[in-house]
This record gives C-alpha cells, sequence and structure tokens, in this order.
C-alpha cells in the first residue's frame, strides 16, 4: 500500500508535465485564425501578416521592399497572393514589385514560423536595377489586439 501511495504521488506531477508538453506541441506552429500580426523588422520598418480565417493561409502586406542604401522608390505595386501555411506553421515565398509601366523592380523573399500569437522570420530584398540596395533582416510580430 505505501508503494501505491507514493507511485501516485510522483504520477500526478509527471502527468501534469506531460499534459502541458503535449498542450504546448498541439499549439505551436499554428497562427490565430483570422488574425493580423503586426511585423517589426530587426531594422525598424513594420509590415503586416494576414491569416486567413481557416489559418492555412497568410497575406503579406509589405508596400515596399526594405531598402538597404540611400533614397526611396515608388510607383511601384506588390504581386502577391496568399501564401500557403505548413502543418508545422512556416510558409515561405517570393514577391514580385513592378513599376507602374510593368516591369519588374524588386523581389522580396520572405519566411516566417507561426507559434500561437507571435511568428518570427526572416525577408531579403533584391532589387534588380540597384544592386546596392539589396539587404536580409529578421523580423518578429505579435497579434494586433
Amino acid at each position: 500500500m505505501r508503494t501505491m501511495r507514493n507511485c501516485l504521488k510522483l504520477s500526478v506531477p509527471v502527468a501534469a508535465v506531460i499534459l502541458l508538453v503535449l498542450a504546448t506541441a498541439a499549439f505551436a506552429g499554428r497562427p490565430v485564425k483570422g488574425a493580423t500580426y503586426t511585423a517589426r523588422t530587426a531594422r525598424g520598418g513594420e509590415f503586416s501578416l494576414k491569416v486567413a480565417s481557416n489559418g492555412k493561409r497568410v497575406t503579406v502586406d509589405e508596400s515596399l521592399p526594405p531598402l538597404y542604401c540611400q533614397g526611396g522608390a515608388g510607383g511601384i505595386e506588390e504581386l502577391s497572393k496568399p501564401l500557403a501555411i505548413s502543418k508545422g506553421g512556416s510558409f515561405k515565398a517570393t514577391i514580385s514589385y513592378r513599376a507602374i509601366h510593368g516591369r519588374v523592380v524588386a523581389k522580396l523573399t520572405i519566411n516566417g514560423t507561426f507559434v500561437g500569437s507571435d511568428v518570427t522570420g526572416k525577408m531579403s530584398s533584391k532589387w534588380l536595377l540597384s544592386k546596392g540596395c539589396n539587404g536580409t533582416t529578421t523580423y518578429s510580430a505579435a497579434t494586433v489586439g
């Protein structure tokens, strides 16, 4: 009887730890369905990520890829579509940007991994007409609200 009581004392905390690990694993990698995440790059830039209501796609709203040089860019449009989110919560894509006259002038490669209300990742800008403006930065984001 004494041995059974000691086993029960030990098994309750062990069971609690196992449940916590399982709950964390089940939640990891899943974005919040329908949420908008506000992202900030390591360089201080901001953009947003919008998750579909079913949690399977994300739309990147970055009107201008980061510039890593002096100057500016204007009159370009983002050519993007919703990106698939893997079962593990990650995504990766290259988004093109074109000038008003139709020529692609920049590309943004972005990847990230969702863990509930947070997402982290990396983005790289490639400016096709000005190679000196290319660069890479990390970012992190959290849900709005």
